[in-house]
């Protein structure tokens, strides 16, 4: 498992209320279900690659419930690689409280750990500070090639994008090392079959913002020489879902009201974090019903996690416009003389654009030039 950063803010959920306590709370629950598993699929170690915890956030009763929950499973061996996110500091959790026996916690510097019984060595290594420009990888090759060799870290594959400061890490170099199995972490969602399928992000196992769409879990399986058959275990009770409503056409806000549910009913579950676009344009008199509007999309939505946000531009009635005399429809009215006197569609089409910003500017509305 890797990035399960227990005690995150999950700032995304601001808007939900008290959600994001609730959601900590489940952090730990999951984490419980996790190291369940592993117990109940008798696994020979677990390894954790990194950002176990927020080093920023963390309570010491978190890393007591960590620990118990590691201690819990003194027949499994666990080796975690820190990250950015709970690298080992002077003042980190990882220097200063007392682990469980079956836990190893590697550092800056490569470590071997050989697990005789099983013929086989993890290594592993950490960062050391909350950016890590320099990776310790370079030149890295295993000790002893009978053996299955397996390494557990937090970084980034070159071959994928990334910004510096991430430990990047060469695919090239791994490949040369004569690693059988390379467990990943830092990137939030399910990779496999990187460097010729020796590699592997897992993901994370709880989903932290509306950036990390669709399943998320751990990933458990057998390593051999050469060869990995591993399996992806969704084990996230929630996701976070982005949609898009488009009103296009409403004219008052009963019909958008109706719009936006008709849409989201059939699809939406009370489990999921959900945030709506409400999309288009519409009629004038919507843009000045906006609290009413909300009032009845929270009063029929209630009891499922949503927000909502508007992105709607009036759909105006430009002849009804160019009909009065004042200086909006004089403006109005000068437009369509234009567009109906000009021949080339594209110049009209700009007409139109400039039409209908010029309208918004009108009445004080902001609106990007498409």
């Amino acid at each position: 498992m890797a990035d399960v950063h227990l005690d995150a803010p999950f700032s995304a959920l601001s808007s939900f209320g008290g959600v994001a306590s609730e959601r900590r709370i489940e952090q730990r629950l999951l984490f419980k279900k996790i190291i369940d598993l592993a117990d109940e699929k008798s696994v020979d170690a677990i390894l954790i690659a990194g950002d176990l915890f927020e080093h920023g956030y963390v309570s010491r009763a978190t890393i007591s419930f960590l620990n118990e929950r590691l201690n819990s499973v003194p027949h499994i061996k666990i080796f975690i690689s820190p990250g950015n996110h709970d690298p080992f500091v002077k003042n980190s959790y990882y220097s200063t409280f007392e682990w469980a026996p079956n836990v190893h916690i590697f550092k800056e510097k490569i470590e071997c750990i050989n697990l005789d019984d099983l013929n086989a060595s993890i290594y592993g290594v950490g960062f050391n500070d909350f950016l890590l420009y320099d990776s310790n990888l370079k030149d890295f090759e295993i000790r002893d090639q009978n053996r299955i060799n397996i390494m557990v870290t937090h970084g980034t594959v070159d071959t994928l994008a990334g910004p510096p400061g991430y430990h990047t890490i060469s695919a090239t170099q791994l490949e040369k090392s004569g690693l059988d199995y390379i467990a990943l972490g830092h990137i939030h969602k399910f990779i496999r079959n990187l460097i010729r399928g020796k590699a592997c992000y897992c993901g994370s196992p709880v989903a932290l913002g509306f950036d990390e769409p669709g399943k998320h879990g751990v990933v458990i399986g057998v390593i051999g020489k050469e060869q990995s058959d591993i399996e992806f275990i969704p084990i996230d009770i929630r996701e976070y879902l982005t949609l898009e409503v488009d009103v296009t056409g409403c004219q008052n806000a009963q019909a958008l009201v109706e719009r936006v549910l008709e849409n989201l009913v059939a699809i939406i579950e009370k489990s999921n974090y959900y945030k709506i676009l409400v999309t288009g344009m519409v009629g004038e008199e919507i843009l000045e019903e906006f609290d009413f509007i909300k009032r009845m999309l929270a009063n029929s939505m209630e009891g499922y996690q949503i927000a909502i946000n508007y992105k709607l531009l009036p759909e105006y009635e430009y002849e009804a416009i160019a009909a009065g005399n004042d200086l909006k429809s004089l403006f109005v009215k000068s437009f369509l003389e234009k567009i109906g006197q000009e021949h080339d569609d594209a110049e009209k089409e700009r007409l139109r654009k400039a039409l209908y910003i010029g309208l918004c500017a009108l009445d004080g509305r902001r609106v990007k030039p498409v």
